[in-house]
């Protein structure tokens, strides 16, 4: 199919893909090995497990450390700086005064009115979102927060700030992660519950249905002429969206 579109292209044998794939790993491997052999940081794991369309089961073990050449904070500091943070974020939002303050900050800064953004431990990644989000507030919080008594403990001096950049810069590769390899979001069918015609299993198993849409699905679907231009540029572009 490929050298129907483009007869120029140059495809490697499978053998050949495996053997470059089985060198990659095991030189990957030994590297990893050392590194967490001699790292004195610690090690935080994350698992997730899912099951693809084809009804394959996946388990994913990713590790996280920090390494010597970027360790210029203890693990202490940095989690004593996000809840610090987290701690002036929830003040915010739970205190209808506080919002009012924060929103004319925001204006006397020329800043659109954003809300803050508070991370949840059972959402991926949501604490590289808070930090991203707070990193466009900064003037406004840091206003707000030294005009009143009750938030000043929690201010952020411009030392932490660039703290918090270096650890977001951190979070950011598992957040081109979650982009590159999250599960491809189902179709949007609009399926609502009634009550009065069906009852709730067989409103579950309609969703259930529901198939993801395929890479070739969506390949099929695209634009011909754009498709037959370069149909292997086309997949590693659309796998992203």
């Amino acid at each position: 199919m490929i050298y129907l579109l483009r007869k120029d292209a140059f495809i490697l044998s499978a053998d050949t893909v495996k053997n470059y794939i089985m060198i990659f790993y095991e030189d990957s491997h030994k590297k990893i090995a050392l590194i967490l052999q001699n790292t004195s940081s610690k090690i935080s794991f994350t698992i997730d497990i899912w099951t693809s369309s084809n009804n394959y089961f996946f388990l994913e073990i990713t590790a996280y450390w920090v390494t010597e050449k970027n360790d210029e904070i203890s693990n202490e500091e940095v989690g004593s700086l996000i809840r610090k943070l987290r701690t002036l974020v929830k003040k915010i939002k739970v205190s209808p005064q506080q919002k009012n303050k924060f929103k004319a900050q925001c204006k006397a800064a020329n800043i659109p009115n954003l809300n803050v953004m508070l991370d949840v431990h059972t959402r991926w990644n949501s604490t590289y979102d808070m930090l991203v989000k707070v990193r466009k507030l900064k003037e406004p919080l840091n206003t707000l927060s030294n005009s009143d008594p009750t938030l000043r403990p929690f201010t952020i001096n411009e030392k932490k700030w660039v703290h918090l950049l270096k650890i977001e810069e951190l979070l950011k590769i598992s957040e081109l992660y979650k982009t590159l390899y999250a599960p491809q979001e189902t179709q949007n069918t609009n399926i609502e519950y009634n009550s009065s015609d069906e009852d709730l299993v067989s409103h579950i198993f309609k969703w259930r249905c529901i198939e993801l849409v395929s890479e070739f699905d969506r390949y099929l679907k695209a634009d011909q002429a754009q498709a037959l231009c370069d149909i292997l540029n086309w997949w590693k572009v659309s796998l992203l969206f």
